[in-house]
């Protein structure tokens, strides 16, 4: 095998597509397409599509590729894709960004047809977001509008975007329930669990309700309710069949705009915590600091709470994810991006560090767990310990060693157990002996992080005791 072969590598979550895949070649990412998908990729660009998508910041931006991987076959073609800082998934989105996502599919497919083209497909995995924007990525989706007009994706579609966001919409204490299905949420469970007065929504009605009866009924299925009526039709009434599909999903997906979701006990902690304000001033001084030393790309903040340090990074030039669990935080979060300057470097996951998202999908590696795709150059723990090692009770040693899995640099602020925050979590909990005191220490803190980290800088004790550290890993 030559040097070349040895360092290309097919994605593991691109096989599903007879018209090509996705590799890895040199650093790159490309969009290796089959002889026989050649023609769609032509359309897509002469017919002026791409370039719309793409000066419209829908469409990730790709460029042809000249010399092809030696692993490639000599008819193939191949597109080399912009990478993204961040791939995250749609079960860590909150219902704002899987709304984003969904008018973005549609607003994609519309442009698509105003060219003679479709997209095969509606998996919500065809979006990312760069930053705060979500971005359709799947070069291979676009294909040529077949005659009858019929759009294949219609389906899946409602079962990766229309269905889970009318449950959630209508029964918002079942967001928490949703797992890593790949294939969204079934028509006949959306249906059964909504409530009965969404017949009334005609929206709802055609697309779910009556959808998921035609799909139980269907012999085959491909079959769906809005397609019968285009079989029989000339084929210069397929493109004005699809946008008024289009139309009708986008009018059923704007009626379930996410409500905001009420404040919680952490929504308001920057407002109500034991910092002073010249305390907190030197928080974000030590943290800016790291950052000078540490000179990072990609940043996690774990714990973000208000997203105020993720910010900070972003406005930096730092491409950084915030990692937040709070429902009403994640929200936050998101809507303050939406109109920051630096909204492109910023992103939002709504994720339970003790549960992350795992590898998951074909042989359990068809989709990378939330902590290899998180992998970065800093993460930031600030405020967050004691809720692992007391509420969740995750000893500091393993939270050590995952920080460590994660990047090379960690900004971590140890909270002491007599710190009022620590001693309200300390109040919940049974079975608080002195020995288990002790684990809490700062020593033992130190002790944990000690053989996984350098520490190359800590901070004046702040409020309660609390102490800032600047990790690095060592090698």
């Amino acid at each position: 095998m030559t040097d070349a072969q040895a360092t290309t590598r097919r994605h593991p979550a691109s096989f599903r597509d007879p018209a090509g895949f996705v590799l890895e070649s040199d650093g790159r990412l490309l969009r290796a397409v089959h002889p026989d998908a050649i023609g769609d990729m032509r359309m897509l660009f002469d017919s002026g599509l791409y370039d719309e998508l793409v000066a419209a910041g829908l469409l990730v931006a790709h460029c042809g590729v000249a010399e092809l991987p030696p692993s490639l076959p000599k008819d193939w073609a191949a597109w080399e894709a912009e990478r993204l800082p961040i791939i995250s998934y749609p079960s860590e989105w909150i219902d704002a960004q899987l709304h984003a996502a969904s008018l973005l599919t549609l607003e994609v497919l519309r442009r698509a047809l105003r060219h003679g083209m479709t997209l095969k497909d509606a998996s919500a995995f065809n979006v990312q977001f760069r930053g705060s924007q979500p971005v359709f990525i799947d070069l291979l989706s676009f294909t040529r509008l077949p005659n009858d007009g019929r759009w294949l994706g219609y389906r899946q579609f409602c079962e990766h975007f229309l269905g889970p966001l009318a449950v959630y919409f209508h029964l918002p204490s079942l967001r928490m329930l949703q797992g890593t299905n790949l294939e969204g949420m079934p028509l006949a469970v959306c249906s059964a669990m909504l409530p009965a007065r969404t017949w009334m929504k005609p929206g709802l009605a055609l697309h779910l309700h009556l959808h998921a009866r035609a799909a139980r009924r269907a012999s085959r299925a491909a079959t769906e309710t809005l397609d019968r009526s285009a079989h029989a039709m000339p084929p210069e009434q397929a493109p004005q069949f699809g946008l008024r599909l289009v139309d009708s999903l986008e009018a059923a997906i704007r009626g379930l705009v996410p409500r905001t979701k009420a404040a919680s006990e952490w929504s308001d902690y920057r407002n109500h915590n034991t910092y002073t304000e010249s305390e907190a001033r030197s928080k974000l001084a030590f943290v800016l600091e790291a950052v000078d030393r540490a000179r990072p790309t990609r940043a996690i903040d774990l714990g973000a709470n208000d997203g105020h340090y993720a910010h900070e990074l972003a406005s930096r030039n730092v491409a950084c994810t915030a990692v937040e669990l709070d429902a009403a935080c994640a929200e936050g979060i998101y809507e303050r991006s939406l109109a920051a300057p630096h909204a492109a470097l910023l992103n939002t996951v709504r994720v339970d560090l003790t549960n992350p998202t795992p590898s998951h999908g074909w042989a359990g590696q068809e989709r990378a767990s939330f902590s290899q795709r998180m992998q970065c150059d800093l993460s930031l723990s600030l405020a967050l310990i004691h809720h692992l090692s007391i509420s969740r009770q995750v000893p500091f040693d393993a939270i050590a060693a995952y920080l460590a899995e994660l990047s090379p640099h960690a900004v971590v602020e140890y909270i002491p157990p007599d710190d009022p925050m620590a001693r309200q979590l300390l109040a919940a909990r049974s079975g608080i002996t002195a020995s288990y005191l002790r684990t809490l220490s700062e020593d033992a803190f130190r002790a944990a992080f000690d053989p996984h980290f350098e520490c190359l800088a800590f901070s004046d004790p702040l409020a309660g005791g609390r102490r800032l550290h600047h990790f690095m890993r060592r090698t």
